[in-house]
């Protein structure tokens, strides 16, 4: 309900403004009953203040963040190595990716996935390597629609489009139209 209430969602008959107050809620309910995805995304909402008001703690949001990490869960790491990435420290945000990825149990976050891709592709903190970053954006499609497979999917369309293969292209490009990425909705548009 939290990410619900984080992104907003339509169904066939309602829809659900975001509201990130409610979601906070969610995510701190969630997080004390041991939910370490909550932790981490709470942890994020405590450190920007988003839907916290005057309860933002940067230092609390951190520790919430890098507790989540310190026990290997994915969006733990997904969160730290971000703001790793932000302070360009990407070899170690690369590091935790990895990590993170070695463990086959843990290839569940999308957006990790999507973040690791990216720093391999583009040779963030690591010797560039297209062809793995690619399966690994392809592992993130996998998981749609969990949020990052839509990136995934967007950035694998500009990789193929690119290399001229525009029936790979336009697979990625539907998956990420049918996910509702905006850019991908408006480029099948003007493609049809």
């Amino acid at each position: 309900i939290g990410l619900l209430l984080w992104n907003g969602f339509t169904s066939p008959t309602e829809q659900t403004s975001i509201d990130p107050e409610a979601s906070a809620r969610w995510h701190a309910a969630a997080a004390l009953q041991g939910n370490l995805d909550a932790l981490a995304v709470f942890g994020g909402c405590l450190r920007t203040g988003t839907g916290v008001g005057k309860c933002k703690n940067i230092a609390l949001g951190l520790r919430c963040i890098d507790y989540s990490a310190s026990v290997g869960n994915p969006s733990g790491v997904n969160k730290k190595g971000v703001m790793m990435e932000s302070n360009d420290d990407y070899f170690g945000a690369m590091r935790l990716y990895r990590e993170c990825y070695e463990d086959e149990s843990k290839r569940t976050n999308a957006l990790l996935l999507f973040n690791f891709g990216y720093c391999l592709i583009h040779g963030d903190g690591v010797d560039n390597d297209v062809e793995e970053g690619e399966n690994i954006w392809k592992d993130a499609v996998a998981l749609a629609p969990e949020e990052g497979s839509e990136e995934a999917a967007w950035f694998l369309y500009q990789q193929y489009s690119e290399r001229g293969d525009m029936e790979k292209a336009r697979h990625y490009l539907d998956i990420a139209a049918d996910l509702g990425l905006e850019d991908a909705v408006m480029e099948r548009r003007d493609n049809s």
